[in-house]
């Protein structure tokens, strides 16, 4: 049986580099490239950082800060999606579902959204044609007034 090590470095040998991941047309290829961040960092964390979890319920146990609410052990959504987006990549390694890139596309663009920078891929789907009827009918930025270039979501949805 494999050792997570070894299932890492499997991964590591799959994925695109991180440098991928800023640039290019496959927007699959740029979310799994993502996931190489995680694999640079997943062997720095020795596994008694794992197991200690602050047993106090007041205690975010992903980042130590204080809980407002008891309904939740997370402080906020933001850690609360962290967790989960570590346990599936853990648990992804672990049974080795992380070999399909489908899931390593999935779990990259959470982690992109996690890093600030949203869900990229869905601009890709956007037709041109779209593209173009929106610039057209707006003609500036709705957030800061410049004449419009492109189109990006700025409310939900």
């Amino acid at each position: 049986m494999m050792e997570m090590s070894e299932r890492l470095d499997a991964l590591a040998a799959q994925i695109p580099p991180s440098s991928e991941a800023a640039a290019g047309e496959d927007w699959d290829r740029r979310s799994r490239a993502v996931l190489s961040y995680l694999v640079e960092l997943a062997p720095s964390f020795a596994p008694a950082d794992f197991e200690a979890i602050p047993a106090d319920p007041a205690t975010c146990p992903n980042c130590g800060e204080p809980v407002p609410v008891s309904r939740s052990p997370y402080c906020g959504d933001c850690c609360k999606e962290e967790a989960a987006l570590v346990r599936q990549f853990r648990n992804a390694v672990a049974t080795g579902a992380i070999a399909d890139e489908e899931r390593q596309a999935a779990l990259g663009q959470k982690l992109w959204h996690l890093l600030g920078g949203g869900y990229p891929r869905r601009v890709a789907l956007i037709p041109p044609k779209g593209i173009a009827r929106v610039i057209a009918r707006d003609g500036k930025c709705m957030h800061c007034g410049a004449p419009a270039t492109t189109v990006d979501n700025i409310g939900s949805g």
